[in-house]
């Protein structure tokens, strides 16, 4: 039986690699807000320079930090840049889809602007070390594998690199997701926490042992990726109130499939965490044996994928 396990995949600077992060966002949103404070809208070349402008920094943003959102604004930059596209061959003039778009890029930029605003890092005095120390120590005891980072640092000096490479490992194709025409379903893949403040590790090795026995890995020194997670899928029409608002997620929805997948016997409906999220075509809760109390830290996450 293979023990569940806790590691740091090397430790970056995490702060330099949020900042970087955050000034490309900040450039983005700039001059989404250039675009959308004009009274009238720019001509389609304008736009479209400014689209792949767009693209350039969503890009580099994401060299740095891959998270699966940044994938999905390149994906909805390239929906409004075709329809600038066609507008301009066929000499229409540019409708209030395309406008309506970039300020819903602008809204998702400045979420995420704010998700990765630096936190306080609460001061962890000597005497409670020393007690991590020895939690640490027992846990060691016990037979749980605790990654020594000092241990890690040496087998790779490029921390941010070896991060990029397990995230890349650990990450599932588009096609292990459920295909558009599945109303729902379950699936498995990683969960990486964006947590708003830090999680203790005493938590994150308390997730390693029973029940929960979680694989748990730290990436670019701040970040939690959970492998092997299951995720209930919903697409749109039902997960949402009305198509019109695609912000509203009606949780109801997630919880009657949860109970009859729990009846079918292919789900534990008690492990639904009420925290949805959009991945391409379906909107999708993770399903892990995580306690009440723990359940905060998953307000914020995000589906690796390739």
């Amino acid at each position: 039986m293979s023990l569940a396990q806790f590691r740091q995949i090397g430790v970056p600077d995490t702060r330099q690699t949020n900042s970087e992060v955050r000034q490309l966002l900040k450039r983005a949103q700039r001059r989404a807000e250039t675009v959308l404070n004009r009274p009238t809208p720019p001509p389609p070349h304008t736009l479209l320079l400014s689209f792949g402008v767009l693209r350039d920094t969503i890009k580099q943003a994401y060299d740095r930090l891959p998270l699966q959102r940044f994938t999905l604004l390149q994906q909805h930059l390239e929906v409004l840049q075709d329809s600038v596209e066609r507008a301009a061959h066929f000499n229409w003039n540019l409708n209030g889809d395309v406008t309506q778009g970039l300020r819903q890029f602008y809204r998702t930029i400045s979420s995420l602007l704010q998700e990765l605003s630096p936190q306080k890092q609460p001061r962890v005095d000597d005497e409670t070390k020393a007690g991590l120390q020895k939690f640490l120590a027992t846990a060691a005891e016990r037979g749980w594998r605790v990654q020594d980072q000092n241990h890690v640092k040496n087998i790779e000096v490029d921390g941010f690199g070896q991060s990029i490479n397990y995230i890349s490992k650990m990450a599932v194709g588009t096609d292990q997701l459920l295909t558009a025409n599945i109303d729902f379903g379950i699936i498995e893949a990683s969960l990486l926490l964006l947590h708003d403040t830090p999680i203790p590790e005493t938590v994150l090795l308390e997730w390693t042992q029973p029940p929960y026995n979680l694989d748990v890995y730290v990436v670019f020194g701040n970040y939690v990726v959970l492998s092997q997670c299951a995720f209930l899928g919903l697409r749109p029409h039902l997960a949402l109130l009305s198509l019109e608002e695609a912000t509203a997620v009606n949780i109801n929805r997630f919880i009657t499939i949860a109970d009859y997948l729990d009846e079918q016997g292919v789900a534990d409906a008690r492990h639904l965490i009420r925290s949805p999220r959009r991945v391409c075509h379906h909107y999708y809760c993770p399903m892990l044996n995580i306690q009440d109390s723990h359940r905060q830290y998953f307000r914020t996450w995000d589906l690796l994928t390739k």
